[in-house]
């Protein structure tokens, strides 16, 4: 094989307009894939174009103050009349059609940027990460205008888009000579040695390519030792969006991948695999230590989707005795209740915590989704994690496959209960890899014809209200699209109307917490001012989060 040769390349987060605040802070997997890169002799830069100024190019004055009037509009004419007049109708059509407009706008400029430093630096790859939605659409167009103008320049994608359609992306277009599933950080690196002129693609795990007509997986391989991966970099040379208050300073740490469980309807374990690997504690600790320092901020949010209980309770006790005084979110579990020591993770700076709840019917949780919790779990974790004074944040499926209005009474009854201080309401979605897309009649699932291609390029459009969204190409026991946006609004309202603030995650909570906003005040402050695109006081928002989480 011939030698090594540096090469240089650009990592690009194209994700849409931001439609959450938390969608501001900076993205630690092309920040990881970044020190990768680095550490193997490349070089490389990341574009992150998740920042504010993207939502300012997406809301110009004249579409800001149509988009006031014409939610005001919505809710005087719901309120009155219980549905929106056409005429409302046609001013959101318009507004969303100049939007349209901003986005080709933003796209031809992202562009020419890139093409501007692929001449002047004469790279040797593009990586993307792939999101759904909007970002797939418009990463594709990015991608497809490089292609057009640098036929001979190697541009490759990752990210979730990839991890879920796979293949199928080709079907979609062509502008990608690599698709990489699942983990990158040792991928990247032989890709950016394929793209130096050495190595086979045959010979890299985790992709996808085209060989003549032909498409072509190699296999999976997971990160034996995730304390072998090289830091993630977040140095203003290398992530210029660092610079100037671009980006909310929560970073994220991943101390952990895999799942040793199987619900119904995620793809993690696709993702990261089905055994728990953990970084070392004493590594983790070390390293929030340094970026603490390097990047002047206590935030942190720990990314692991399924630690284990004592890692967690470990990790703490070294934050601890180290004193950091760091201020830190994440997700939490329900399996294991009796163990968690929640006055330990909030007097080591936990802020609030993301619990998977789902549904708090015992049939449900065991036969639809396969949680392997139970109700009494579910109860006792959200009522111990709030009682050591943090801020439980919790996610249900409304109406989940088998939903009955007794079981989601159940489900609303335990968390007028347990009283989270924010509760996510999402929808049943079944993606490719699950196991409610693959036994879709069993689930109650009714899907559409080219369900797939559909999903690939379904997009939701923030700025507009319930009755102009695109249905999802499939039904759930019989309910369309806007049936269950009815039933998801429904119970919305009377978990508002009971104090529990729904739309909000442990990031948000945690923004609110150091800016000293009540639930409703930061769902406020995030619905209102990303929707309606008011940067001027996001962005003395997140100066003022920047500045209060500084050491």
């Amino acid at each position: 094989m011939p030698p090594r040769m540096p090469t240089k390349s650009l990592l690009i987060n194209y994700n849409d307009c931001p439609s959450s605040i938390d969608s501001l802070m900076p993205d630690n997997g092309l920040a990881s894939l970044a020190g990768s890169l680095l550490a193997a002799g490349h070089k490389t830069q990341i574009l992150d174009y998740a920042t504010i100024q993207t939502l300012r190019d997406f809301r110009p004055g004249k579409i800001r103050n149509r988009l006031k009037i014409a939610y005001l509009r919505y809710k005087i004419e719901n309120r009155f009349f219980g549905k929106m007049s056409e005429r409302t109708y046609e001013i959101f059509r318009n507004i969303d059609d100049d939007i349209n407009r901003c986005r080709d706008k933003k796209i031809r400029e992202i562009i020419d940027e890139i093409a501007g430093k692929v001449r002047s630096e004469k790279l040797d790859f593009v990586a993307f990460k792939l999101w759904s939605g909007e970002g797939f659409l418009g990463s594709v167009k990015i991608a497809e205008g490089l292609r057009s103008t640098f036929p001979q320049l190697k541009i490759f994608a990752g990210g979730p888009h990839c991890e879920i359609y796979g293949e199928r992306t080709f079907s979609f277009t062509n502008a990608f000579d690599v698709l990489c599933q699942s983990e990158g950080e040792e991928t990247i690196v032989q890709l950016a040695d394929f793209a130096g002129g050495a190595g086979q693609l045959a010979d890299i795990p985790n992709i996808i390519y085209k060989d003549g007509t032909a498409t072509k997986t190699t296999p999976l391989k997971f990160i034996s030792d995730l304390n072998d991966m090289a830091e993630a970099v977040y140095d203003e040379a290398v992530y210029p969006a660092m610079k100037d208050g671009k980006k909310l300073k929560i970073i994220m740490m991943e101390e952990s991948r895999g799942c040793p469980y199987s619900c119904n309807f995620c793809i993690h374990r696709i993702k990261s695999g089905n055994k728990w690997r953990l970084r070392n504690v004493d590594k983790v600790v070390n390293t929030i230590e340094a970026l603490s320092h390097k990047l002047n901020t206590r935030a942190f949010r720990f990314s692991g989707s399924n630690t284990p209980y004592f890692y967690r309770n470990e990790l703490a006790k070294r934050l601890i005795d180290k004193n950091l005084n760091i201020k830190y979110v994440g997700f939490s579990d329900t399996r294991q209740p009796e163990s968690e020591d929640y006055d330990l993770l909030r007097r080591s700076g936990c802020v609030s915590l993301f619990f998977g709840m789902e549904s708090a019917d015992p049939y449900l949780l065991e036969h639809m989704i396969n949680k392997n919790t139970s109700v009494e779990w579910i109860r006792d974790s959200l009522t111990r994690a709030r009682k050591a004074g943090i801020l439980t944040s919790a996610s249900i499926i409304v109406p989940c496959p088998g939903e009955t209005e007794e079981s989601l009474e159940k489900t609303v009854d335990l968390l007028l209960e347990t009283k989270p201080y924010g509760v996510s309401v999402y929808p049943a979605v079944c993606y490719p890899k699950t196991k409610w897309l693959a036994e879709s009649t069993r689930f109650g699932f009714d899907i559409d014809e080219n369900f797939e291609e559909k999903m690939m390029t379904f997009t939701i459009k923030f700025t507009m209200p319930p009755p102009m969204l695109t249905p999802l190409p499939f039904k759930v026991d019989g309910k369309d699209f806007y049936a269950m946006v009815e039933e998801i609004l429904k119970i919305s309202k009377r978990l508002e109307a009971a104090g529990i603030t729904t739309s909000l995650n442990d990031s948000l909570l945690m923004i609110g917490d150091v800016l000293k906003l009540s639930p409703p005040k930061v769902k406020k402050l995030n619905q209102t001012g990303m929707i309606l695109g008011n940067c001027e006081e996001l962005s003395k928002k997140i100066a003022a989060f920047n500045s209060a989480v500084k050491l």
